[in-house]
């Protein structure tokens, strides 16, 4: 017999579902966002207590603090017993999801019962005709609540509604294109960015190769050059720590090799260049996670904070085959299907480029001089549905090419040829080679 997770609240429901969502995000960032995905918002609740706690848990997580009751005392001392009462009342609960939208129902509820309440009493006041106009307007308030309710109307979709949108961003293409810039982010890589269009918002993008292909360096020359453009950059690693990373960023701005600086075989002027490197790195809008314990959940979680603070327009992850999602599978295809899809969510639900690097099956091994296909991408599951554009990097007659497999806005099925230099960790184009 399965037990649920769902204790349904006694005495008052409403007041103590509001309870128990604020003391379940008391101390737990992770349910916090839970709730602010779920859409609930401070006006929401209908005890004034319980929404002050948790407009200070929005507060204190804005500015990246502890949500612990001790962070609460020091941010509002009058709130401590509110705030303690409400983490006594978690004990009883697990699924905070449920009890947020317990709450949501509650605030539509009662802002039904208002409006039906005020058009009743206006039905009942207006007998003649010469009023259907009052109440034809108070009958088109109800309508609008009920739109608010579930987010928008119809019309919202029509293709007028959004056209003018539309004319705005063909403009703007237009003079980027006439300028040379790509309306994405850009690659650092001008025959890709114009193949492309650079890494735009809502899109997934994937990174493939072999072991010891240097997918990674590649990834990190790609948010060099968002970040130096300006653009907010998370990179996930799993692989590596964020010293490591940063030790291949520093390597690509100096030209200095990778090795040296790990070792600490630099001549004083070399000190010099790292250190000029490592403080222009300093500065770029780049964050680094490596302590996320490569759980999907929980790598998401940080993209939506920091994409909520705004601190954050594109992520890169390192890679997909060692992320791992919550629950079981029947197999690893189905695991990185899990993974591919969310991350494709993701990308659509903040606007933003997510770019996921992938492994090469064991079976492209078989014939290495020809070009990798999207069938070759390791575990692929939904990967080939669910990218919006794949690349592969791949070697033949001693040149390495990034193959663009899959573009779905352009072209696709050829090859750039690079320099691919690892031991500075720097990627270029070889001229106009392209095939």
């Amino acid at each position: 017999m399965q037990v649920s997770n769902i204790v349904e609240p006694l005495n008052d429901p409403k007041l103590l579902s509001e309870q128990i969502v604020v003391g379940m995000c008391v101390g737990d960032q992770k349910n916090l966002e839970r709730c602010l995905t779920a859409g609930l918002r401070p006006e929401h609740f209908v005890d004034g207590g319980s929404a002050r706690v948790f407009m200070t848990l929005l507060d204190l997580d804005r500015k990246s603090l502890s949500l612990d009751l001790m962070a609460i005392l020091a941010h509002s001392p009058d709130l401590i017993l509110v705030a303690q009462d409400c983490e006594d009342k978690r004990s009883i609960a697990q699924n905070v999801e449920y009890y947020a939208e317990q709450v949501k129902r509650g605030y539509w509820c009662r802002e039904h019962a208002m409006r039906f309440s005020r058009f009743a009493s206006q039905c009942a006041a207006h007998d003649s005709s010469d009023d259907i106009d009052q109440l034809l307007a108070a009958k088109a308030e109800l309508a609008g609540l009920c739109e608010q309710e579930i987010g928008s109307s119809d019309d919202d979709s029509s293709v007028a509604s959004m056209y003018n949108e539309w004319e705005s961003y063909l403009e703007q293409r237009v003079v980027d294109f006439r300028n040379g810039k790509a309306p994405g982010f850009p690659t650092g890589l001008k025959r890709l960015d114009l193949a492309t269009c650079g890494f735009c918002p809502s899109a997934l993008y994937i990174l493939a190769a072999r072991p010891a292909m240097g997918k990674t360096t590649l990834a990190l020359n790609f948010s060099y050059e968002v970040a130096k453009a300006g653009h907010k950059v998370g990179f996930f690693t799993i692989e590596m720590d964020a010293k490591q990373v940063l030790n291949k960023l520093v390597s690509r701005d100096a030209g200095l090799s990778g090795s040296k600086i790990k070792a600490g075989n630099l001549s004083d002027d070399d000190v010099g260049k790292v250190l000029t490197s490592g403080a222009r790195i300093r500065d770029m809008p780049l964050y680094i996670f490596d302590r996320f314990g490569g759980r999907l959940e929980s790598m998401i979680t940080i993209i939506r904070r920091m994409h909520r603070k705004k601190k954050l327009d594109m992520a890169v992850v390192d890679y997909i085959q060692l992320l791992s999602p919550d629950g079981r599978f029947e197999n690893k295809n189905a695991e990185v299907g899990k993974i591919s899809k969310a991350l494709k969510s993701l990308a659509q639900e903040l606007k933003i480029p997510i770019l996921a690097l992938s492994q090469i099956n064991r079976e492209y091994e078989k014939n290495p001089d020809a070009p990798p296909t999207m069938r070759n991408l390791k575990d692929s599951g939904s990967l080939e549905q669910d990218a919006d554009s794949a690349y592969a990097i791949w070697r033949s007659d001693g040149m390495t090419f990034l193959r663009i497999m899959k573009n779905r806005e352009g072209m696709s099925d050829f090859d750039i040829a690079v320099n691919a230099d690892n031991e500075i960790n720097r990627w270029t184009e070889l001229g106009e080679t392209c095939r």
